[in-house]
């Protein structure tokens, strides 16, 4: 448990909303909260996270043993998960003092335009920096590429040497990798570092590529992108993943600069557009669509519910068979 996180949220909670939690001890229990509402007393099984994103909704406890409702407390819940866990009447808090409850005759949703707390674990894994990330999506997709040569690997991801024994040492110390001699190693939990890959791309990486918003002229269909160097990504990149997906917002990485992109596509600067156009950070891209497991992160980090079963069909057909 991240105790940082829970009194950070319980401190901005009773500044935003004057409502009081306290952290009550528990041998069972993690963590066990109560919180005094109009003089009603609400006890809660806590689970502690960094980020609540909607691929996780499923993973989410349910009753736990002792028949406690239960209450998710993290750092920040991303955009649309929120309206699922509402849904469902999960309860939450957030660092920043955001707090669902809906239970017998109350309910209860502060949604503040506080900025989110930085509540930071510990140390710091290069594995998940900005660069780092960019070498652990070309070894998720390509498994066998673990144990290539560490310049094979930086020339491939377009990364300094350096970088690499970095971020294989930040694999191995969070136990994702193990070496089975001097100089090879096996995977481990792959599907747990795709979690964290993820979670870690939304903050670190992915703000970081964003350029510019733009609206789409006429029929996104009849964009013809050139060279390799643009790809449609999220909605529209799913869509022509799976024919059951009709776009809404539309995300494009490219290459090439703001003024190709409205000469030779016709696109619109606009910053309330309904295209998001963010840079293109890996190699060796072929055809007019991101990799299925960039798209599949794209509708996940979005969320709503046709996004996730969009997402739930590309992971089953593309993205499982590889990790």
């Amino acid at each position: 448990m991240d105790a940082r996180i829970v009194d950070t949220a319980l401190i901005n909670l009773l500044q935003v909303a004057g409502i009081q939690g306290y952290i009550r001890k528990s041998t069972k229990h993690d963590l066990c909260l109560e919180f005094y509402i109009n003089g009603t007393k609400f006890q809660f099984v806590g689970e502690v996270k960094q980020e609540v994103r909607a691929y996780q909704i499923d993973q989410l406890p349910g009753q736990s043993k002792a028949k406690m409702p239960q209450i998710i407390v993290a750092n920040r819940i991303f955009p649309g998960v929120k309206s699922i866990l509402q849904e469902k009447r999960i309860p939450y808090l957030e660092a920043n003092g955001n707090f669902f409850l809906s239970q017998d005759n109350f309910y209860i949703l502060i949604d503040t335009a506080r900025p989110f707390i930085d509540v930071k674990r510990k140390g710091r894994n290069r594995a998940f920096t900005k660069t780092g990330l960019k070498v652990v999506y070309f070894l998720l997709q390509n498994k066998d590429a673990l144990n290539w040569t560490q310049r094979e690997i930086a020339d491939e991801v377009g990364v300094s040497l350096g970088t690499i024994p970095q971020v294989i040492n930040g694999l191995k110390d969070s136990g994702y990798i193990f070496p089975l001699d001097r100089r090879n190693y096996i995977w481990k939990n792959r599907m747990d570092l795709l979690r964290k890959w993820i979670d870690s791309y939304a903050i670190e990486l992915r703000p970081k590529l964003v350029r510019h918003q733009y609206k789409i002229s006429g029929d996104w269909r009849d964009i013809r992108f050139s060279n390799n160097l643009t790809v449609w990504g999220g909605e529209p990149g799913a869509d022509l993943l799976t024919n059951h997906l009709r776009p809404e917002k539309y995300t494009i990485y490219t290459k090439e600069n703001l003024s190709d992109l409205i000469r030779k596509y016709k696109l619109i600067p606009d910053p309330s557009g309904e295209a998001e156009v963010l840079e293109m950070f890996w190699s060796g891209q072929e055809g007019k669509i991101a990799s299925p497991m960039l798209v599949y992160t794209d509708l996940i980090l979005e969320g709503g519910k046709r996004n996730i079963e969009t997402a739930e069909r590309i992971f089953n057909d593309y993205v499982k068979p590889i990790i």
